[in-house]
């Protein structure tokens, strides 16, 4: 379908404009994959950053409960509108999300190291007194 769709934008004029910029490269079909990712990825973000700024400012309960079906379709309408965006755009943005994504891991893992240290103590400590009341 990107064929397609880049075949009807190159009609028109604007044949680099966008994702039809990867038709242009050698491995187009990975490109176009690639892109294409990368916009959902940017999509999801765009939504989550969204809600994350209705939280913030008081509307959570709204933004959690309403309107479920146009979150799911904010993502396809967004992804539709970033295909005529630059590729370059989502080249940084794929960087900028594999240094938050590492960074998000690594915090991840101190959390879940530190609860299982605490619950380790904390088990610990009820068989230490489960010893002493038998005795």
């Amino acid at each position: 379908w990107v064929e397609w769709f880049c075949g009807k934008i190159q009609l028109a004029g604007m044949g680099g404009l966008g994702v039809c910029a990867c038709a242009a490269e050698s491995m187009e079909t990975a490109c176009w994959a690639e892109q294409n990712v990368l916009r959902v990825a940017a999509s999801a973000t765009t939504l989550f950053l969204a809600l994350l700024v209705l939280a913030v400012s008081g509307c959570a309960a709204g933004a959690a409960r309403l309107h479920s079906v146009g979150k799911f379709m904010a993502i396809i309408v967004l992804w539709l509108v970033l295909l005529f965006f630059p590729n370059g755009i989502f080249d940084v943005f794929r960087n900028v999300a594999s240094v938050i994504a590492v960074c998000f891991l690594v915090v991840q893992s101190l959390i879940i190291i530190d609860m299982a240290y605490t619950w380790n103590e904390k088990w610990f400590g009820f068989a230490v007194q489960a010893q002493r009341d038998l005795k």
